[in-house]
């Protein structure tokens, strides 16, 4: 069954699992903690999927570019922060 899910990704690095096959589709903050709603096939197998949360201003690895999902502003506190993901082997979890 396609349907789209919510997931939080609130520290630097984060490994999720997800759906093989799944396609994000928005990063956003909900309540002020940093989502992902992903497009996802719940009869697919999970595999496991790693986020990267990076400041402005910040050094960015190599590993991340090219995988940008989405940028959020912490406005409160005046700060920027972007979330890439970072390519991996996928392995089923």
């Amino acid at each position: 069954m396609t349907t789209i899910h919510k997931y939080t990704i609130p520290y630097e690095f984060n490994e999720l699992s997800i759906p093989e096959g799944a396609e994000i589709l928005s990063m956003q903050l909900q309540n002020g903690i940093p989502c992902i709603w992903v497009m996802v096939d719940t009869d697919q197998p999970k595999i496991k999927r790693k986020f990267m949360i990076v400041g402005t201003g910040k050094e960015l690895h190599p590993c991340v570019l090219h995988t940008f999902i989405g940028t959020y502003q912490l406005n409160e506190k005046g700060l920027v922060f972007h979330v890439f993901e970072i390519p991996m082997h996928n392995k089923k979890s």
